[in-house]
């Protein structure tokens, strides 16, 4: 029988990947792979000292975790723990030892790139990470999408003037946000 604590242990120390498959770009061949809760809490740590009157968008720190988290699949050692896969009975590779197709020299071009691809998978790593594109960035807005990288407030709503300091979240996106920090100050957008 299977303990409390091994089921937890067993569920927090499985990473899961995906196939990365974009046939409208050629793009295939690398495995996504979902980040660690200390990959996101470094981003969010990141994205947080940095907010003050800075973009919002943080498109460095997301590159940061894509360049980590878009791995090549003939990497990587088997889970500690011998673990095999149910469907080989192959050991099973533990994703956070596969080697990224990027390097950290590659994070400034990843954060230069083009904003439909980038955002594509930026999006589908937060999907496999069970997060909305939003969560990570905002306490829990509206998924706006694209909205993201162009100029969008601080709470994803696309109009960064709204956001009045002191406002209650209902005030400010018709109640869909729970969040009980105050607002930034508008900005003169003028």
């Amino acid at each position: 029988m299977t303990s409390i604590k091994d089921k937890f242990k067993a569920a927090l120390l499985t990473i899961h990947e995906q196939p990365l498959d974009y046939p409208e770009w050629d793009l295939t061949g690398a495995l996504l792979r979902e980040f660690t809760a200390r990959e996101r809490q470094y981003a969010q740590e990141a994205v947080s000292a940095e907010a003050g009157e800075a973009d919002p968008d943080q498109v460095l720190f997301r590159a940061m975790l894509v360049q980590r988290c878009l791995t090549d699949p003939e990497t990587g050692r088997p889970y500690a723990d011998g673990r095999t896969n149910p469907s080989t009975g192959e050991p099973s590779i533990d994703p956070r030892t596969r080697t990224p197709i990027f390097t950290i020299e590659d994070i400034q071009d990843l954060a230069d790139s083009r904003a439909i691809i980038f955002n594509k998978i930026w999006d589908d790593l937060l999907t496999l990470a069970a997060l909305g594109p939003q969560a990570m960035f905002s306490s829990g807005a509206q998924d706006v999408g694209g909205e993201r990288d162009a100029g969008a407030g601080a709470a994803g709503t696309g109009d960064a003037a709204v956001e009045d300091e002191g406002a209650r979240p209902s005030d400010v996106d018709g109640g869909a946000q729970v969040d009980s920090k105050p607002k930034r100050k508008a900005r003169n957008t003028a």
